[in-house]
């Protein structure tokens, strides 16, 4: 029985391949841009004037956001420490 090998940069972790990489830093990508825009717009709403309900799903729509943000901030790390970055 052989034990998994380190992780180097020709192969950025063990049992994973540079393909599941390269598809993890596009869904980085492609969902870290809209969720700016997302969050852009937020701030733009919060400065008008809105009913308690409307700042209430504003708020959740928020909190959900941020939630995505970070979880594309750990995705980012996880896969820069992969690259050896």
């Amino acid at each position: 029985m052989s034990t998994p090998k380190a992780a180097t940069p020709a192969d950025p972790a063990p049992g994973k391949t540079v393909i599941q990489y390269t598809f993890a830093e596009k869904v980085i990508h492609d969902v870290a841009n809209p969720l700016a825009t997302i969050l852009m717009e937020i701030e733009l709403l919060r400065a008008e004037k809105h009913l308690p309900e409307q700042k209430a799903g504003l708020a959740a729509i928020e909190e959900g956001a941020l939630r995505l943000k970070k979880l594309i901030q750990e995705l980012r790390q996880t896969v820069a420490q992969a690259n050896g970055k």
